[in-house]
């Protein structure tokens, strides 16, 4: 069984979005799906609503991401998380910072949010 890829039968060349999606079928299947136009246009016009979808969530998840300094953002603004956070950390982490101090200083948000409680809360 030889699987190829579809998405140049299914979605217009200007579907330049899609460049790194692919759809995968059976050739074989093809191959019977072509032979029922109905079908393969039914089929088509499916996977043509679903992309249209699947751009619409993506864009949505890139609108709504939420990133490393929104995170370091909220707990700036919330004292009681941000020092029960610390508090965790400095738990969990006390081996590592031990035994591995070079881990440590290459996380580039946690020395932000170590920085932050020194400067908020007298404590790194």
């Amino acid at each position: 069984m030889c699987s190829i890829d579809i998405k140049s039968f299914i979605l217009d060349k200007n579907y330049t979005y899609y460049e790194n999606l692919s759809i995968y079928i059976d050739e074989n299947d093809f191959n019977i799906l072509k032979e029922h136009k109905e079908l393969f246009e039914e089929v088509k016009t499916y996977l043509l609503k679903f992309s249209v979808f699947l751009k619409e969530q993506i864009e949505f998840k890139e609108e709504n991401f939420i990133n490393e300094q929104d995170i370091l953002n909220y707990l700036k603004e919330n004292k009681d998380l941000r020092v029960y956070i610390k508090n965790i950390l400095d738990y969990e982490l006390t081996h590592i910072k031990e035994h591995r101090p070079d881990i440590i200083a290459s996380w580039k948000y946690y020395e932000e949010f170590e920085r932050m409680c020194k400067e908020l809360d007298g404590r790194a």
